[in-house]
């Protein structure tokens, strides 16, 4: 599965390497200065998701993210919540994942080297948790955080029957067939007008999400847009 990164050329990787170079020294407060370091596509993937989640400032319900890896993005929505919505702490922002790397690799091209990037320590969650309580106290928030470890094909119609609850938001990073499938069927039911569902992984390289949307006839379906400031992303809205 070819990413953006893994088709740079020689010139980008060394100076990627000459900044983690001097990240990892002691010279700079990476806390107060980590835009040094911060390369263009994660500063445009910040961009992008500020904007998203304005278009779900006025429709209620949780925030999803399917594929959460590390759990960064939690925190990401967490702090656009505090930006942009301060007084709503009535959102959950749902974490899933197996923590494990890939489960299933339907539609997709990829190297035992890139299944072994997305493994996580197995006490990860305590720290992710640990992160994301930081984060509330640092905002003064109430926001729910629910981290749920597994195969999302499962964990994902548990949580939903659980909650009863409307979704303003999935946010979906697998590029796996068979669990997007599963997903956008499962989360049908809880999703509103205004809603929005993202497709973080969208091109040729990403065979089961374009099998995906051709099957089920999405763009017939669906207002599908390219996101701003981040053009091989997707989103489509419910109105």
């Amino acid at each position: 599965m070819k990413t953006e990164r893994t088709l740079s050329t020689k010139n980008r990787v060394n100076a990627e390497s000459l900044l983690q170079e001097i990240m990892k020294s002691k010279s700079v407060d990476i806390f107060d200065n980590p835009y040094l370091f911060v390369r263009t596509g994660l500063l445009a993937k910040l961009l992008m998701m500020n904007d998203l989640y304005q278009k779900i400032v006025d429709v209620p319900g949780n925030i999803i993210e399917v594929g959460s890896w590390y759990g960064q993005s939690s925190v990401v929505f967490e702090n656009l919540r505090a930006i942009n919505e301060s007084f709503n702490n009535t959102r959950r922002i749902i974490s899933l994942d197996t923590f494990e790397g890939y489960l299933e690799n339907s539609g997709l091209e990829i190297t035992q080297s890139e299944i072994d990037k997305y493994k996580t320590s197995t006490d990860w969650l305590k720290e992710l948790e640990l992160i994301q309580q930081s984060h509330r106290t640092i905002n003064n928030s109430s926001t729910q955080f629910i981290n749920y470890k597994g195969d999302v094909k499962e964990t994902l119609p548990k949580i939903l029957e659980k909650l009863q609850e409307p979704i303003s938001m999935v946010y979906y990073d697998i590029a796996t067939f068979e669990t997007l499938e599963s997903t956008f069927n499962a989360v049908l039911p809880y999703i509103g007008k205004g809603s929005i569902f993202v497709f973080d992984d969208f091109g040729t390289q990403y065979k089961g999400v374009n099998r995906f949307l051709m099957k089920n006839k999405i763009f017939q379906k669906y207002k599908v847009k390219h996101c701003n400031h981040y053009k091989s992303k997707l989103y489509l809205t419910f109105d």
